[in-house]
Formats: structure tokens, sequence, C-alpha cells
């Protein structure tokens, strides 16, 4: 595993906090969550599917997409979490320091290890965007 999985992981670990948070509060006024992990979103519109509710399933799916988009990254950054899963249960084995400047700057390059979980890693990494004030406020 290289410096550049082994960032993608630790992003999961340091960032995904805040992510699941802003999940949540987007989720709030449906019937889906709340979540402690992103993986358990995308998990949701398998199991779904599985029990035979496809159009809870698509929801669900409408609304992660919905959600990614908000975030400014790619609409099917959920389909991406698979992949990295994958790769947290490889880096057991690796330990070394967070360096999300190298992470980001490896993404930026298109390194090819992290292309087809790009958009997921940016939705865990960047940060939200300012609160839009409530209506009404001063």
């Amino acid at each position: 595993m290289n410096k550049a999985k082994l960032c993608a992981v630790d992003a999961v670990y340091q960032k995904e906090g805040p992510s699941v948070n802003a999940l949540n509060a987007f989720l709030d006024k449906h019937p889906f969550g709340p979540y402690d992990h992103l993986s358990e979103a995308a998990r949701e519109v398998q199991r779904l599917r599985k029990k035979g509710k496809g159009d809870k399933a698509d929801m669900l799916k409408a609304l992660l997409q919905q959600f990614a988009k908000s975030r400014g990254v790619g609409k099917d950054a959920f389909e991406e979490l698979p992949a990295l899963m994958a790769l947290m249960r490889e880096r057991n084995a690796y330990a070394h320091p967070y360096d999300e400047k190298y992470l980001v700057s490896e993404i930026k390059k298109g390194n090819s290890d992290l292309s087809s979980i790009s958009n997921v890693l940016m939705l865990i990494i960047k940060p939200p965007p300012p609160a839009e004030p409530a209506e009404g406020g001063n």
C-alpha cells in the first residue's frame, strides 16, 4: 500500500465526522438515517434493493447524489465508497502520519490509485460551505 492510498484512508478517519453530521442534517426531513458513517448510507441503498424496496432505494440514492452535489463533488461520490472501504481494510498493516496536502495534490494530479475514489475523498476532506443565514435573521 503506497502513501497516496494510506492518506486516502486517513482522510476517512480524520475528516469523515463533519461530513456525516452534514449528511444527517441534510436527510433530517426524510425517512433515512441517522448514520454514523457515510458507508452506512451507501449500504442502506443496497439493503433496500435486496428487500425489494426499489422506490425507497432510488429515493435514498437520489438524496445522496443531491448531498454530494451540494458539497461540490461528483454526484456519484457514494458509489465510490466500496473501493474506499476496501482500502481501509488493507490499511491495518500500515501506520504513518496523515498528510492532507500530499493527498490533495495527488488527487489533483490524477493519481491512478485515487481516481476511482477522488470524489468521495474530496467530500470527506473539503470543508463545508459557510452556512446561509436564516431567513428573517439580523
